[in-house]
């Protein structure tokens, strides 16, 4: 039976580790949600990737387990310095690593401004026309 790790355990992290088959462990960064996941029977473990300090290990068994890691990633910058955090504490190397994009991360664009709007419309093909004989 395969072994799984899901770091970030909020809303769907909580939904999917209850899916998960009883070998699975949860990672959340509050002890408050770690104590209420064992609650309901869920193996859990408090630890906050933010706060982690330098060359410390996860405290749980990451090899030949899959690892979900559903953490989002902080608003301070276009890295993720936790996910890289995270990765640097795993003790072992998972036997596979899925990073589902959070849906906190899936935010629109913003919208074009002016000068880029003027920019965008020049560099759009222009219709043919019937007096150029069809080249634009």
């Amino acid at each position: 039976m395969q072994e799984f790790v899901v770091i970030g355990c909020g809303y769907v992290g909580a939904r999917l580790v209850r899916r998960l088959p009883a070998a699975a462990v949860a990672v959340t960064a509050s002890a408050g949600s770690a104590e209420r996941l064992r609650a309901s029977g869920i193996r859990a473990v408090a630890c906050d990737l933010d706060r982690l300090p330098a060359g410390a290990q996860l405290p749980i068994e990451t090899r030949g387990r899959v690892l979900v890691y559903l953490a989002p990633p902080p608003g301070d910058g276009p890295t993720d310095a936790r996910l890289r955090r995270c990765l640097a504490a795993l003790p072992a190397p998972p036997s596979r690593l899925s990073l589902p994009s959070p849906p906190s991360s899936r935010t629109a664009p913003p919208p074009p401004t002016a000068p880029r709007r003027r920019a965008l419309r020049r560099a759009r093909p222009r219709r043919a026309s019937r007096r150029s004989g069809g080249c634009a």
